[in-house]
């Protein structure tokens, strides 16, 4: 008996209670060996997921980052949804951005 398709799932924690299920289903040709086709199919997967849910940095004050991300939003050239999907960004620095009116 040779196996013709392979299914690959994993679950990732995303956290705060959420999870991201990722899943693909490959068709096998003759010579593919199953081994290796079920690590092919895990690092397609765990790049997939990588460009789906980047990590994000931790926008901190003080930094030098911090400094930029200060100077954007006081020129008006970003806002606080655009930095969402680049920071991880704590209360501290959303009080300290919204107490001088920046957000």
């Amino acid at each position: 008996m040779k196996p013709t398709e392979i299914t690959m799932q994993i679950v990732k924690n995303l956290g705060n209670y959420e999870t991201c299920r990722l899943e693909a289903t490959y068709t096998l040709d003759e010579n593919d060996d199953l081994t290796q086709s079920f690590i092919t199919a895990r690092k397609d997967l765990e790049t997939a997921f990588a460009k789906a849910y980047p990590k994000l940095k931790n926008l901190v004050m003080p930094s030098n980052e911090f400094d930029r991300v200060y100077k954007a939003l006081f020129d008006k050239k970003t806002d606080l949804d655009k930095l969402k999907k680049y920071f991880t960004i704590s209360e501290d620095v959303i009080n300290h951005l919204q107490k001088n009116n920046l957000i």
